[in-house]
């Protein structure tokens, strides 16, 4: 900001006679815009009483650091002091005698008779430091008054000078210093201009926010709020949903279960349907398809909900925990039969898309201990001979009896023709039925060997390879911990056990075979203690190791 500074005398010879011991500095330019005027026009005045010509007023640029004389002094500078417009006070009139009291002023009529009025010549000063004329800045009015002969300069006495009224002088920055600031901003590299930027409007964004409610007094002062004035709404807090304490566990817990689900089909197809007793008909083969695209759609749609957002935090709770509930309430209505309760549509990983009806429901099988019981209490008598009647058991068990014991051989060749240390494989001669894992629901039985013409195949052979579907029902396999002994795999012997506890089997025609096959070198069917206890275990759901 400009100090403004007092203004100097004008054409006071003893201000000059100062100036002259003083260095020479610039004269500054004065726009002309800014040159006051007269305040009062010439043509205004209705009479020419005295005269006050148009005074231009110098300024004087001072530098901050301040202007010295010679001697490295600062120059003070004397205030303005009050003064009188238009005229001499009582303490600057001019003296009434003497070379320089001024003549006698004229009357009206005298200034009439005297001519037109010639403006004085502007003061002059001579080489010799004396006035050229006896002209002053301030005249008396009169036309035919005669110069002054040169005299010595004369101090003149304290004047009060006259100050036009000038236009307030603009402060602060100016229309140079805005340039300059708006070029500094210009060069300001991009990313650090915006990085700036960024942080001002955060910064001012936050003050704004706080000082928005702040109640303010009439000159905008913040004021104490007002006791019945209502408290500002407070800004709402907006939650995620995976950010949510239960999201991710919920994620977990339903693509886990999706997940056993799929390895379960993918494993065995065939039996899944039997565990979970789907029917082996196309409605069945929907109805699982149905539940397992439900189970994805649902999977897909809570993941998808990450970032679903909501300033109720029990609402976003509420939804996750509804996940939950729709994969328990799907499942549980599948193991049921029951209309699952959903429709959608689904793409599942192969690119196809699967259409849930949720509206339909199934005729579930019976569980296994329904169908084992049946075939624990029927009669070997069922049908028109021995081979008949072994099918029927077979079919009591919600099975098929196969006569192609090849098929058997080639699904599941791990099971066929492979001996285990003393324990030889059977041949095919020597083979009377086939329990396949790959194919749970068949009993395959070789039509060329003359048992299945005795008793012996309904009382006894078929319910020797029932009871291997029973164990693999119960355990998931036919080969479970509970069937080792000390390194030794007695599959076949648990088996033979658990056909004459729990299938129903004649223990004596059971016993036959195992003797038979034991003078050939099979020992691996015998049974005992251990196979009993086995048995029992496998039958109360204990598969593991015992």
């Amino acid at each position: 900001m400009t100090e403004q500074q007092p203004q100097e005398p004008y054409g006071d010879p003893q201000y000059e006679s100062y100036s002259e011991g003083m260095p020479t500095e610039p004269s500054p330019v004065v726009p002309s815009s800014v040159v006051p005027t007269s305040p009062i026009p010439a043509s205004s005045m209705s009479q020419p009483t005295e005269s006050v010509p148009t005074i231009s007023m110098p300024t004087e640029s001072i530098p901050a650091t301040g202007a010295s004389d010679l001697t490295g002094a600062s120059r003070q500078r004397q205030a303005p002091q009050p003064h009188t417009p238009y005229g001499f006070s009582s303490a600057t009139r001019p003296p009434a005698s003497g070379p320089y009291a001024p003549g006698p002023f004229p009357t009206p009529e005298a200034r009439a008779t005297q001519g037109s009025y010639e403006a004085p010549d502007p003061w002059s000063r001579t080489p010799n430091g004396a006035s050229s004329s006896a002209s002053s800045p301030f005249t008396t009015g009169q036309t035919n008054r005669q110069a002054h002969p040169p005299y010595q300069p004369y101090p003149m006495p304290s004047y009060q000078q006259y100050h036009p009224m000038q236009p307030p002088r603009k402060t602060g920055i100016g229309a140079g210093g805005i340039t300059a600031i708006v070029a500094a901003v210009i060069v300001i590299p991009a990313l650090l201009f915006i990085a700036v930027t960024a942080g001002l409007m955060t910064v001012a964004k936050n003050h704004i926010s706080q000082g928005a409610n702040e109640p303010t007094n009439s000159y905008g002062n913040a004021s104490p709020s007002d006791p019945n004035q209502a408290d500002p709404e407070p800004t709402a807090t907006v939650y995620r949903m995976d950010e949510r304490p239960g999201y991710e566990s919920m994620v977990t817990y339903v693509t886990d279960k999706l997940d056993h689900y799929k390895d379960e089909i993918l494993n065995n197809n065939t039996m899944f349907m039997s565990e979970y007793r789907i029917p082996d008909t196309q409605d069945g083969t929907d109805y699982m398809t149905g539940y397992m695209a439900a189970l994805l759609g649902t999977v897909n749609e809570a993941k998808a909900a990450a970032d679903e957002t909501s300033e109720d935090p029990d609402a976003l709770d509420a939804k996750i925990d509804s996940y939950r509930t729709t994969v328990d309430t799907l499942e549980a209505r599948f193991k049921k039969g029951q209309a699952l309760g959903v429709s959608m549509t689904v793409t599942g990983n192969d690119g196809k898309k699967y259409t849930v009806d949720g509206s339909k429901s199934i005729t579930l099988r019976p569980t296994w201990d329904e169908l084992e019981q049946r075939v624990a209490k029927a009669s070997n008598s069922l049908g028109s001979g021995n081979a008949a009647s072994a099918q029927k058991l077979v079919e009591l068990a919600d099975m098929k009896l196969s006569w192609d014991i090849d098929e058997g051989f080639r699904r599941c060749p791990a099971f066929a023709g492979t001996d285990d240390g003393d324990n030889k494989a059977l041949t095919k001669s020597e083979t009377f039925g086939f329990y396949c894992p790959a194919t749970p629901n068949v009993i395959y039985g070789n039509r060329s060997m003359p048992d299945w013409n005795m008793t012996y195949a309904p009382a006894a052979g078929v319910r020797h390879e029932l009871s291997h579907h029973a164990i693999h029902m119960r355990c998931g396999t036919i080969e479970p911990e509970a069937v080792m002994q000390n390194g030794v795999n007695r599959t076949e012997g648990v088996t033979n056990s658990y056909a004459v506890k729990y299938m129903g089997a004649n223990r004596a025609l059971i016993q036959q075979s195992i003797d038979y096959a034991a003078s050939t070198g099979h020992k691996q069917y015998r049974m005992d203690a251990f196979t009993d206890r086995a048995a029992e275990r496998i039958h109360s759901g204990q598969c593991n190791a015992g």
